[in-house]
């Protein structure tokens, strides 16, 4: 009895299997599977570029896919097999809620989407042209570098959001050392835009995504710079500091700039300037010699300061009488002498009379006695640019002197 009932339970699960391999294998039941993760594809982006719109950058669609279908064809379905597209066609600036269109295998029926539609955020479409910074990789001799490059084109234009426009520090295109040589060659590269932390920018639209690269390989050679500064600044303003490059570097044929032992410049000319300066110098170079990498940003920089005037008062005690004979006296009768100088601000600021030499001299003067009038001279001061007074001279009084071995030189009076 026991192994009858235990034969019954065996031949029951077998025939369990039998029957459900039938169903699965023969007939093939149609069932209905959820497919996640299926990506969203945006379609006709160009009616937004024509309207000068884009979509907003960092955004992800995706959608799930409810699909109907004999067991068989649809348990082998992963997210890849299905189409999902969102049409941009017509949609303004702003947030916008788009229909979401699924195309499923043959054999397999579309049920339904979650979510049926989505959220495309779109914005204006920003552009921005910029000049394309050649690097390269990989380095080469010493004192060899590429020379007479041609970038073509030489900037590129780009468009996306503003955030993402806004971030475009610098395009660069790059190329391997070793592609180029002595003879001119042509190399084609792509470009890239970066942040200026060094970060590639992605989301953006190029004009063209490579150009055309023409340089070879030149010879450097460090010589002596011939350039002179000429003119005056304007009135009031003066040259306080003045730097010129003592060499340069240039590059070109071995042959070619071997011959050279030195390099001029066309005169700098600051007649007039009113304030600091940067010139790029202009310099005389052989047709097939130009400035190397070295010396490509070299600037004559002249700087300008402003001249102060401060008005100081002197009294005849203040100014020396030179040029006396012994058995002369004198003594100056004008007043107090209004004396204006010139100069920076920070040397003149503090200065008093008694920082200033003032003097008259009565060496070449014709004395008779009487009153007679002397320039005031002073002596240099380099802090200074000029020092003058209104009105030039002074009255002085001279007489003869009858007391026997007075030092009339010293004498004096008020």
């Amino acid at each position: 009895m026991f192994r009858s009932n235990k034969l019954n339970l065996i031949i029951s699960i077998a025939a369990a299997i039998a029957i459900w391999v039938y169903v699965v294998t023969f007939i093939n039941p149609v069932n209905d599977r959820t497919i996640r993760g299926v990506s969203v594809k945006l379609i006709n982006m160009e009616g937004l570029t024509q309207n000068g719109l884009t979509v907003s950058p960092n955004q992800v669609f995706a959608v799930d896919v409810v699909v109907k279908g004999p067991r068989s064809d649809i348990s082998k379905l992963n997210a890849s097999d299905l189409s999902a597209t969102a049409d941009m066609t017509g949609f303004p600036a702003g947030r916008n809620t788009v229909d979401v269109e699924v195309s499923v295998p043959d054999k397999i029926e579309f049920l339904e989407t979650h979510p049926a539609k989505i959220e495309v955020v779109v914005e204006d479409l920003i552009s921005v042209t910029k000049p394309v910074v050649l690097e390269y990789a990989g380095e080469f001799e010493s004192n060899v570098e590429p020379g007479f490059i041609t970038l073509s084109p030489q900037e590129i234009s780009m468009s996306g959001t503003k955030e993402i426009v806004d971030s475009i520090d610098t395009v660069k295109a790059r190329i391997e050392s070793n592609a180029l040589g002595e003879d001119e060659r042509t190399v084609t590269t792509k470009v890239e835009a970066y942040t200026r932390s060094g970060e590639s920018i992605y989301g953006l639209t190029y004009s063209q995504n490579e150009i055309d690269v023409t340089a070879r390989l030149c010879n450097t050679k460090e010589v002596p710079l011939k350039l002179n500064v000429t003119g005056t600044p304007a009135a009031g303003r003066e040259i306080t500091n003045t730097d010129v490059p003592k060499t340069v570097t240039i590059r070109g044929d071995e042959k070619a700039i071997a011959e050279i032992t030195e390099v001029e410049g066309r005169d700098i000319n600051i007649a007039g300037i009113k304030e600091t300066t940067m010139y790029t110098p202009d310099l005389t170079l052989p047709k097939d010699v130009e400035l190397a990498n070295a010396s490509r940003n070299m600037a004559v920089t002249v700087e300008i300061g402003g001249i102060e005037a401060k008005n100081l008062s002197f009294t005849p005690d203040m100014i020396r009488i030179e040029g006396l004979p012994k058995d002369y006296t004198a003594h100056i009768t004008t007043g107090e002498l209004p004396v204006t100088i010139y100069g920076k601000q920070d040397d003149i600021k503090d200065m008093t009379p008694s920082d200033i030499n003032a003097y008259i001299d009565l060496s070449k003067t014709e004395l008779s006695g009487g009153i007679i009038e002397a320039k005031v001279l002073f002596e240099d001061d380099k802090r200074l640019t000029k020092i003058e007074c209104i009105p030039p001279a002074v009255k002085v009084s001279v007489f003869r002197s009858n007391i026997a071995g007075v030092n009339a030189t010293q004498t004096v009076v008020h």
